[in-house]
């Protein structure tokens, strides 16, 4: 008896992978709870953009085990948008300025090395947190930062609702 591929759905050019149990990023259609905002993250099409950087802010915090997201300006330092979860007693303010920090470090290093190829992301592990960041590619002087608790996230799946949202930002 032949296998049955799974169909690829293209979400905003991410291949999202539904098998016959119908789960989606690891959620079984229909399941309520905070993973399945992943699938609320990727469901805009790019086309679509985004209506408000809060909304996105917003739905990558409902996200299990995030525990707080910003989209920032990283030419002036500015935080745009910034959501925070449950649970979160970091002060963004803080974060968010070190991040700016970290992204331009990154962004002359990758242009001094003359290579073409651009920053994806960065991760930085800390003893109880993940902290994320990802440039906007077409935004090219914002980026988005969460912050992860690793005891209740899974890092795979907050990194491509990440990426999802990263190519939102246009």
């Amino acid at each position: 008896m032949a296998t049955e591929k799974p169909k690829i759905i293209p979400p905003m050019g991410l291949a999202l992978r539904i098998h016959k149990t119908n789960r989606i990023n690891g959620v079984r259609a229909g399941q309520s709870g905070k993973q399945s905002a992943v699938a609320d993250v990727c469901s805009c099409r790019k086309e679509e953009g985004v209506k408000n950087l809060q909304e996105l802010t917003d739905a990558l915090v409902a996200v299990k085990g995030v525990l707080a997201a910003a989209v920032v300006d990283y030419e002036s330092g500015m935080i745009m948008a910034a959501s925070e979860g449950s649970g979160n007693n970091t002060d963004l303010e803080i974060v968010m300025a070190g991040g700016t920090n970290i992204i331009r470090a990154q962004q002359r290093t990758v242009s001094m090395l003359h290579r073409d190829d651009a920053l994806r992301d960065i991760l930085i592990s800390l003893k109880q947190q993940y902290h994320l960041l990802c440039p906007c590619s077409q935004r090219e002087n914002m980026f988005i930062y969460i912050i992860i608790d690793r005891k209740t996230a899974n890092l795979s799946i907050c990194r491509n609702a990440m990426f999802c949202a990263e190519a939102m930002v246009v």
